[in-house]
């Protein structure tokens, strides 16, 4: 696999991205995603990253909406002592289904980095499109392997 100016392979910094995301630092990853851009200027590996970058800010996403949705309740529920019951099953049924999108995000996200290490697109679905559409480049199935 080839390397640029710092010695390191474009595989080795796609994993690094994904191991980023996986962690949950989204403010490196955005620095780590710049760098790319600016200093390596290799699509490939910036491709990966902002994959990355794009699961890890739909979880993100996911939980500040649902935080959204319950801050009434609590609200409501301290000024009023109501619905006390109603704002306990909500809490308890947001805390699942936000441990089952996180769960799934870390999936996807430990599958494009296993597909990363090995050298081949991360092709996560709807990530890979946006990559694609923001370096408007040719589709992953014709650039399967980082540039050499």
């Amino acid at each position: 696999m080839g390397k640029e100016r710092y010695g390191i392979s474009f595989v080795a910094y796609a994993a690094i991205a994904f191991a980023l995301a996986i962690l949950g630092m989204r403010t490196l990853l955005i620095l780590f995603i710049i760098f790319l851009l600016v200093a390596e200027k290799n699509e490939w590996a910036s491709r990966q990253a902002i994959q990355a970058l794009i699961y890890s800010l739909l979880a993100k996403g996911f939980d500040v909406a649902m935080t959204w949705r319950v801050r009434p309740f609590i609200t409501f529920n301290m000024e009023h002592g109501f619905f006390s019951g109603l704002t306990d099953l909500y809490m308890g049924s947001y805390g699942w289904l936000r441990g089952i999108v996180a769960f799934a995000v870390i999936v996807f996200l430990a599958i494009g980095l296993i597909r990363v290490c090995q050298g081949k697109e991360a092709k996560l679905p709807l990530a890979d499109q946006l990559a694609h559409w923001f370096f408007k480049s040719m589709p992953s199935d014709q650039q399967s392997k980082p540039a050499e």
